[in-house]
């Protein structure tokens, strides 16, 4: 988690889709609150409690029933190639499985 400041109020989860997977911002607890800059003199920033992470697992829905929860969320990983082969082989042994024993037909 991270303090993220912002000049305007921000969604408390924003979802960046990519090819595969997304990019997730989380901004929770908003609190406004002045800066003092040299060039622009005083302004109204929102600041906010926050996260930056790419996910190819979750899905938004769970995210936005609960963003406070992914504040220290680190991201994961795509899975490698080897891994979904894996998983494509199982699904087809399952399946074939099933098929033999007359549940699919």
């Amino acid at each position: 988690m991270e303090k993220m400041r912002f000049t305007l109020p921000q969604l408390s989860a924003a979802f960046y889709p990519l090819e595969k997977g997304m990019d997730v911002v989380i901004c929770t607890d908003e609190q406004k609150v002045t800066v003092d800059s040299p060039e622009n003199g005083s302004e109204i920033m929102y600041e906010y409690n926050g996260n930056i992470f790419r996910t190819f697992k979750l899905t938004q829905e769970e995210i936005i029933r609960a963003p406070e929860q992914y504040l220290d969320y680190e991201g994961d990983t795509e899975p490698s190639e080897e891994m979904t082969r894996y998983a494509t082989e199982m699904i087809d042994a399952y399946t074939l499985q099933l098929i033999e024993e007359g549940v699919l037909a």
